[in-house]
Parts: C-alpha cells; structure tokens; sequence
C-alpha cells in the first residue's frame, strides 16, 4: 500500500492507501493504542473482493500532524472520515470499518451522514448505549483505570517512559496471550515524536472531560451517540480485556436494522492480529452481503 495525503476535517492526515479509483471505497479507521501498519492485511483482502482502501493514521498520530486546535472530540474524529470520504470522491457503496476509537468515529461518521456508507464494521468497543447501559459495573470499571489515569497530568510522562514500554503492557492486558513486542513497534512510532503521545491521550480527556465543541463541530458530536441507519457488524473478542462481554453483550440492541453481533473465542481486544483469518473472513462476508 502506498503513503497518500488525505483532506480530513479542518487538518491533513498521512493515510495507507490501495486500489482502482473506480473501485467503491471502504475507510478503516484504527484505535488506541495503534496504527494503520496492523490494518494492511484486511486492505489487501478488501482491495482482492474489489474495493480501493484507505486506513489514515488517526489525528495525533505519527505522521499525522497534531490538531493545532486541540480538537480530539468523537465528532471531530467522525467528521474526518466523511472528510476524507469527500476527498476520495467516495459513493454510497463505500464501506467504513472502525477498531477501538475508530468504532467511536464510525458509529458518528455514520449517524452524521448515513447515505455514504452502505455498510459498516465496528469492533471492540460497542456502540454508546451499551456503554452507558454496562460502564459502571465495578468489573469494568476496573478495566478502565486507564482512561481515569490519562485525565492526570502525570500519564504523558508515565506513559513514556522505557520507550513507551506502557503500550505493550496495555496490549498484553487487553489481549491475554499475545506477543505483544510482535505488533507493538508501529504503534509506539506512532506516539514517539513530540507531542503525539499527548494528542493520543487527549482522545480520552475529550470523552470524559469534554469541552464545548465548536460551532462547526456542535451537531456532529451531538450526533455521535445516535443510532445510524447503516447496517453494521459489531466485532468482540471473548477475552478481551479492555471492554468485557458484560458491557458488549447488549451491543445489537443499539444497532440499526440489519446489523449483526459476532464474539470470536479465545480472542482479546486486537481482533485484527489474534485472529485476523476469522476476523478477515467476518468482515468481507458481511460487507460483500450489501
């Protein structure tokens, strides 16, 4: 896949990209922490059943610039996908997949603008209402010391230090079993360069500290929580230890007509390299049904 430039919401973001321009457009959109580089083997299989591919490096992630803003909002994040959709000239059958933050950017992109997308992917982290329904058990609350931890002013340094060795032990906990080292490196150059780790966790102070959005930004993160009419996959990982099955299991209650739930045994929160055969298989059979 070849290294493009994207026009996204109001900044530039590097992206991988693949395919005919002829070719309906699907968008993956990683998570945290994480980068494009563990996308690839899904956009070579999408780009074979006939689709052109982008996965952009997230805004704050390396080479994608930091937001001069500050802007890290759920509705900044889905509105760079429809962005970019524009500026590939996308159609209604393009597609949107979106791991971790990027299902947070998907489930928003979609509800923002539903006539773009014929369908969608989302994996990890289950749509709002399963969050808000399962968040506050204290098992969950447990898993999600980390997003409590990000709001201190102390995490950057933290989180940095012994070359971000914090990376692959969050993937080591959400991924019981994995060799984290193995799929770590990308995502920790991603975050390496100055300022990037900071942007990273920013995504996590706009969730649970959010500010007022700004005025072009105020429907689309109003929009953010809403239930799309786009027929959507939703993805979880048995073992997955950021978002456990008690919060994921009620996710197609808040999906739109036509959707469906998969869990893939003996998998954890990085779907995409436990188990990429079965999650491969899972996506391209869905989108090729629509």
């Amino acid at each position: 896949m070849e290294e493009i430039t994207v026009d996204a919401h109001k900044i530039q973001l590097k992206a991988l990209y693949s395919g005919e321009k002829s070719d309906p457009l699907a968008i993956i959109l990683h998570g945290f922490p994480d980068s494009p580089k563990s996308w690839v083997p899904l956009g070579c299989r999408l780009v074979n059943l006939g689709f052109r591919v982008v996965i952009p490096w997230m805004r704050g992630y390396y080479p994608s610039p930091i937001d001069p803003n500050g802007q890290y909002l759920t509705g900044a994040l889905a509105m760079d996908a429809i962005s970019i959709h524009e500026h590939l000239e996308g159609d209604s059958r393009s597609i949107i997949i979106g791991h971790d933050y990027g299902a947070m950017a998907l489930y928003g992109a979609c509800a923002i603008d539903s006539s773009i997308f014929k369908a969608a992917v989302a994996a990890s982290v289950p749509p709002a209402g399963s969050i808000a329904e399962g968040f506050l058990n204290y098992d969950q609350l447990r898993r999600s010391w980390y997003m409590f931890f990000f709001q201190s002013p102390f995490a950057e340094f933290a989180v940095a230090q012994n070359d971000l060795n914090f990376i692959e032990r969050l993937w080591q906990d959400w991924s019981p079993g994995i060799s984290a080292e193995e799929y770590t490196e990308d995502a920790k150059a991603a975050l390496r360069e100055p300022g990037h780790l900071n942007a990273a966790l920013s995504y996590y102070k706009a969730v649970l500290n959010p500010t007022t959005p700004p005025e072009d930004l105020i429907v689309p993160q109003s929009k953010t929580t809403q239930i799309s009419s786009v027929p959507t996959l939703y993805i979880h990982g048995f073992n997955d230890g950021c978002i456990g099955m008690e919060v994921a299991k009620s996710a197609l209650k808040y999906l739109p007509e036509n959707s469906k739930m998969e869990v893939i045994p003996r998998s954890g929160h990085f779907l995409q390299v436990e188990s990429p055969e079965i999650f491969n298989d899972l996506v391209c059979t869905f989108v090729s049904t629509f």
